[in-house]
């Protein structure tokens, strides 16, 4: 109870009990002497009482106390004697209430009036931004840049009450990574309205197409480019964080040569990662037109057109040097390294044995640039059905690494210079299973500064850690934790040390006893801090209930929404489990695209194109009767042979054979 509180409670009860003082001593003295006609006519009579003012008293003790003192001296003491029985009773009760603990816990959590200060309470009917749940009877919903993480177990609502209502509050675009291709049916209807829609989904053939070698830009930039592809490539889900051993570096340096010679020598349409796997098939003839292909004009930067010329004043035709480099370095190795080294730069690429993954990644129908470039946003949903995710997680890890790389060159420009005009929710549900993404973990500090805030949903802490390590900072860049009720042990105390402690009154007791019976009860209170929830807590907590964590704000005990149950969402979502399907279709060639993709690959190609292979072939002895070396035709000896023409025919026995 605070002092104003107490205040307004004393007061008035010490002037009823002066009030009532004072009556009690002036009718004592009044009965005492009849009441005379010298004390007044009084208030009113009643029957042969006749009643004074309370105050009444303190003028008759003037005049008459020293002629009458023992009947004033009674009259003094009488109301004091009175008084001092509820004195007692109130100082032993506010004893008593002084020592007894306040209600632990009760100013720890937050208010309306904190939650309107974390600025997640909107005024208005229309919601905008990402929504996090309920707080009394108003929606929580957050319109600032900082990144959140939504935790919680399956089936707890992180995308009923969190997903699917920021989908349909977020104004700006968006990269979905939808696991299930549920969040298309249910949000591409609403987003349809404001924004492109369409999706990629390796899996499916009306899939746009996306290639990730045409986000690399020509030019300086390309060798950095190519390598964040094949980072990814070698090291599928980041576990070797960099630390790479010899066959890994070694396929990331052929990878690099392989996929620059593809980008400046193949016909557009076979510039892929598909061609790259066909070409590791059949090694000799890759190396022999890596080494003898002039892939283009020397490039000098500080020279007038960006080209090197000879003295002739003609541009100098040469192989690309990184190309040269790893094709040779290739080539030089024991053959039994090189097989090491081929096989890991294969089974990398073991994903574009599929047809349909060959044919999305085939082309790009759009750029990564055009999320946030283009005049209207950009809803863009990546499907991989769960049947296929782990093995198409490379694809995602992909684009998302090239999303971060393309749009954090430049605060206000893409990688290809254009004009930044929306922001990018990046809304990767269940992202742990895409396996440790450090690019994102070390983008993540600085991401919102770039235009891109990070909407991040797992199941729980542990998952995180397992993926990331236990040091690892993307919880510290989080602005908004939400947290659901959980059984596992790390989840659990990572909640109750973020919801933090508060002061907590104890009181002990001394009851010595000595020879002679019990001595004097003492009574002594502490102040002593505790975790304002325990594991009983969080584990029991309601499942329509929810913890928040916001920066700058108490912790909040918020309602959970689901999209399904409000008015407001079932408006805007469809019906898909129900059997509804979105009303946007989306057909091969027939896509919500924002325009044409920038391709800088388009229409390169190399200056002079490799000579055809030979192969010089060592006879082998002949026998005494063959015809002599000079009598062969030199064209046919010359000739490479198919690897049909070197099969033996069905008719062909084994040397030894019977």
């Amino acid at each position: 109870m605070t002092k104003t509180q107490k205040a307004r409670i004393l007061l008035p009860l010490t002037a009823v009990l002066l009030l009532l003082a004072g009556a009690l001593s002036t009718q004592y003295v009044a009965h005492v002497f009849h009441y005379p006609r010298e004390f007044g006519a009084g208030f009113v009579d009643v029957g042969a009482v006749r009643i004074y003012p309370p105050w009444a008293f303190i003028g008759w003790y003037g005049h008459y106390a020293r002629t009458y003192p023992d009947a004033f001296e009674m009259a003094a003491f009488l109301p004091l004697a009175i008084l001092f029985i509820p004195a007692m009773a109130a100082i032993g009760l506010s004893r008593r209430l002084r020592r007894s603990p306040p209600k632990f816990g009760k100013g720890a959590w937050a208010t309306m009036i904190d939650v309107e200060r974390a600025k997640l309470i909107q005024s208005g009917k229309q919601l905008s931004g990402r929504v996090l749940g309920r707080f009394g009877d108003r929606y929580l919903a957050y319109r600032g840049i900082e990144h959140a993480i939504i935790v919680g177990a399956s089936r707890s609502g992180k995308g009923a009450g969190h997903v699917v209502p920021t989908l349909v509050s977020w104004p700006e675009s968006a990269f979905i990574y939808d696991r299930k291709g549920e969040l298309w049916h249910i949000t591409a209807d609403h987003r349809k309205t404001f924004s492109h829609v369409f999706y990629f989904a390796p899996t499916d053939p009306n899939t746009v197409r996306w290639n990730p070698l045409f986000e690399v830009r020509k030019g300086p930039m390309e060798i950095a480019d190519i390598q964040n592809v094949v980072g990814i490539l070698v090291d599928p889900l980041g576990r070797k964080a960099g630390d790479l051993n010899f066959w890994d570096q070694s396929a990331t340096d052929f990878f690099t040569a392989v996929i620059l010679h593809v980008l400046y020598s193949e016909p557009d349409e076979r510039k892929n990662l598909a061609q790259v796997r066909r070409l590791l098939i059949n090694i000799e003839p890759t190396l022999h037109a890596m080494q003898h292909t002039l892939h283009r004009h020397r490039p000098d930067y500080h020279a007038p057109g960006g080209t090197a010329r000879g003295a002739d004043g003609e541009p100098i035709a040469e192989v690309h040097p990184e190309v040269l480099l790893g094709a040779t370095a290739l080539a030089n190795l024991d053959e039994r390294v090189k097989s090491s080294v081929l096989a890991t730069c294969r089974a990398s690429l073991s994903l574009w044995a599929d047809p349909l993954v060959e044919y999305a990644t085939s082309w790009s129908d759009f750029s990564i640039g055009d999320l946030v470039c283009s005049t209207a946003p950009v809803s863009f949903y990546m499907i991989t059905p769960q049947a296929h995710a782990d093995r198409l997680a490379f694809l995602v890890r992909v684009f998302t690494r090239q999303t971060i790389n393309s749009l954090m060159e430049s605060e206000h420009v893409d990688s290809r210079g254009r004009a930044k005009r929306h922001r990018l929710l990046l809304m990767l549900d269940e992202f742990p299973k895409l396996g440790s993404l450090p690019f994102l973990e070390n983008a993540m500090g600085e991401m919102a500064g770039y235009g891109i805030t990070a909407h991040l949903i797992c199941q729980s802490f542990n998952d995180v850690f397992s993926k990331y390590g236990d040091r690892t900072p993307l919880f510290d860049n989080m602005h908004i934790t939400a947290a659901f009720a959980t059984s596992e042990p790390t989840s659990i105390e990572k909640v109750v040390r973020r919801a933090g402690k508060a002061l907590e009154m104890r009181e002990s007791f001394s009851d010595p006893r000595t020879l002679f019976g019990r001595a004097h009860r003492s009574t002594s209170q502490s102040e002593q801090q505790r975790y304002i929830l325990s594991e009983e807590d969080v584990r029991g907590l309601d499942d329509r209930k929810q913890f928040l964590f916001v920066n700058n704000c108490k912790p909040i005990l918020a309602d959970k929404i689901r999209y399904y149950e409000e008015p407001f969402f079932q408006d805007r979502t469809g019906d898909y489990f129900h059997g509804v399907p979105a009303k946007v279709r989306q057909a091969r060639g027939q896509a919500d695209l924002p325009g044409t993709a920038t391709i800088d690959w388009k229409g390169v190609r190399p200056v002079k194109a490799a000579p055809a292979p030979h192969q010089a072939i060592t006879p082998i002895a002949s026998p005494a009767n063959a015809a002599p070396p000079e009598a062969i035709d030199a064209d046919e000896y010359m000739a490479p042979q198919s690897i049909e023409n070197l099969r033996p025919n069905e008719d062909d026995s084994l040397p030894g054979a019977a």
